[in-house]
């Protein structure tokens, strides 16, 4: 038998991506979660274009970062949102009642939204949540495979999320992050 894809896994937990490119259409999924408890969250990134330093020879920081995509889970209704920040802009960002979302390694996630809007948001973590109740720090692919029994590729972590028009793969990859983080935090 073949391989399942991650998109057929999705599917059969009954998870429906939707490719928001509008802040409009980002900010109706978010008003119609307001009621949820929590969402599952995550981020990509790309490099962020810097312009050169003014003094010639000094390295830019490379930890800075742009957003490309931000994906919410909701697992009451099974829908997740992989929002294109590099079509609908950030300018939405600040006219969303946030509930609270869940991240593995929030500390890096906000540390990017923070860059763009500073606006605190309400969240949980299941890296920090594991941390503290087992004293170690995890990956969400180990996370998900002690706890889930899911062997979870993180092939496409690092691929190319600057591409004008994103593979289906890399939203497949991107909202299962997300999705992860949901289905993982009640287990905390």
């Amino acid at each position: 038998e073949a391989a399942r894809t991650l998109r057929q896994c999705l599917l059969d937990q009954g998870v429906a991506i939707e490719l928001i490119v509008t802040g409009e259409r980002a900010i109706q999924f978010l008003e119609a979660a307001a009621s949820e408890p929590f969402l599952g969250a995550d981020l990509e990134t790309t490099p962020a274009t810097r312009p050169p330093h003014p003094r010639g020879g000094l390295i830019a920081d490379t930890r800075v970062t742009s957003i490309r995509l931000m994906q919410l889970f909701n697992p009451q209704t099974r829908a997740c949102a992989v929002i294109d920040m590099a079509r609908t802009g950030h300018a939405w960002l600040a006219r969303v009642q946030w509930p609270t979302l869940i991240f593995h390694n929030a500390k890096f996630d906000l540390g990017q939204l923070w860059q763009v809007f500073q606006t605190e948001i309400p969240f949980e973590d299941t890296m920090l949540a594991h941390r503290v109740i087992h004293g170690e720090n995890v990956s969400l692919a180990s996370l998900a495979n002690n706890t889930l029994g899911l062997s979870i590729s993180k092939a496409l972590q690092t691929s190319d999320w600057s591409r004008e028009h994103l593979l289906p793969k890399q939203i497949d990859y991107a909202a299962a992050d997300a999705v992860l983080a949901a289905t993982l935090w009640p287990y905390l």
